[in-house]
């Protein structure tokens, strides 16, 4: 079905002509930012690394990290907390869920990192003082432990013969 131009004398063509306008113009303004907007994802805090072995010097896998900062508020203070676990070869990335305008105004931040056969470490991150990315931490190296884990309690010997709670009222 084709459009006949003429017939209607140009109402069609003038349609036409005003939608192309308004497509175009509706284009504009989105590509210069009037429309919607997304808001903007905060830049969190990133803390990255390796956890290595003392003895061979290679990345220890599945240690386990915990990455928290103590933000201070007028309420009482705030703990932010992060679990992770390092990768096969050791290295891990990790990033505190709040932006970086809460953790800036944390009064320390820590990371502490234990595995099963080694000494936990625990390691003060400095508190970024502009924004950044991530930091880089430096190499967290465990050192086996030769310690046996503690023996149980020895239960005491209970005394031999039969003992009552209440015993009976001598006549």
């Amino acid at each position: 079905m084709a459009l006949d131009l003429r017939v209607r004398g140009g109402v069609a063509a003038r349609r036409c002509v005003a939608m192309g306008l308004i497509v175009a113009l509706a284009s504009v303004a989105l590509a210069a930012g009037c429309g919607p907007t997304r808001p903007a994802k905060p830049v969190l805090f990133r803390v990255c690394g390796r956890v290595l072995d003392a003895d061979t010097k290679q990345g220890l896998a599945q240690a386990r990290l915990l990455l928290q900062a103590n933000i201070p508020v007028a309420s009482g203070a705030t703990m932010l907390k992060v679990f992770g676990a390092t990768a096969a070869d050791g290295k891990y990335d990790m990033e505190l869920s709040e932006g970086f305008q809460v953790v800036q105004y944390a009064s320390r931040i820590r990371l502490d990192v234990a595995k099963k056969g080694y000494g936990g470490v625990s390691v003060e991150v400095p508190v970024p003082v502009k924004e950044a990315p991530f930091y880089k931490m430096g190499d967290i190296v465990l050192t086996r432990t030769s310690q046996a884990p503690p023996a149980p309690p020895v239960r005491p010997r209970t005394p031999g013969g039969i003992f009552r709670e209440n015993a009976p009222r001598v006549r």
